[in-house]
């Protein structure tokens, strides 16, 4: 994965170069040279410092050797009825409908399969197949042809929220 690094006020913002996601950020640390550096793909934008470092130029192989580390997971638990994961795609959701079928989506774009709404007898079925298209739409990603595709790929995901 490539990132950039790009100066916001006081702060540095690490970007996912192929998505514009904001992959982390750093913030000076009080009363010293150093950078506390943070995730930015959490749960909830919720603040996940993963690193002091002492050089900006640690910045970008810092983040990218600790998201290649933990790299995004489902949420929910063995008898969930939504799963959730954050990735610099968008956010895939598989939900339980009903007693029997589950669908996906990504950051609101329903998973169709061959134009009509996918729906999934597991949740293990709609999360593989959510993570096999999760970078559909997306410049140079690989096209996989097996009749799903997301409801819609006009705005995809960016942004940074997690600063501060």
């Amino acid at each position: 994965m490539n990132y950039l690094l790009q100066r916001n006020g006081d702060h540095y913002l690490i970007m996912h170069a192929e998505t514009g996601q904001c992959a982390g950020y750093l913030e000076p640390k009080k009363g010293g040279s150093e950078f506390i550096v943070h995730r930015g793909l959490t749960h909830g934008n919720e603040r996940e410092k993963i690193a002091v470092i002492k050089s900006i130029d640690e910045a970008v192989p810092t983040l990218a050797a600790y998201n290649e580390k933990t790299p995004p997971r489902w949420t929910g638990g063995a008898k969930a009825r939504r799963y959730i994961k954050w990735t610099f795609y968008g956010v895939l959701t598989v939900e339980r409908q009903g007693s029997r079928e589950w669908t996906a989506d990504r950051s609101s774009d329903m998973l169709l399969r061959d134009g009509v709404e996918a729906t999934f007898m597991t949740s293990e079925e709609a999360r593989r197949v959510a993570d096999l298209h999760l970078r559909d739409g997306y410049p140079n990603c690989a096209v996989v042809n097996d009749g799903f595709s997301w409801d819609d790929l006009t705005h995809l995901p960016s942004g940074c929220r997690n600063q501060r």
